[in-house]
């Protein structure tokens, strides 16, 4: 695993195989919507979160009160 991206509703999870990064996507609640994903089929399923995992930022506003958070804590109402 190499990393998660969460906007408010959803998980991104970046996991590295041996044919390039694959995407799992969750919502807040843990449910598993997208396993295994290839950054196309992240693109043509959640464009937006293949915005977010491709530019770094939700939202697309860059000066419009978009805000990065990189403090580690639990998803909410899971342990991991």
């Amino acid at each position: 695993m190499l990393g998660h991206l969460e906007t408010r509703d959803r998980r991104v999870t970046v996991l590295l195989g041996p044919a390039g990064p694959r995407y799992r996507v969750e919502d807040r609640t843990g449910r598993v919507l997208h396993v295994e994903l290839t950054e196309q089929e992240l693109q043509a399923r959640a464009p937006e979160l293949h915005r977010l995992v491709k530019e770094g930022y939700a939202g697309g506003g860059r000066g419009r009160g978009v805000t990065l958070d990189a403090r580690v804590q639990p998803f909410a109402g899971r342990e991991r």
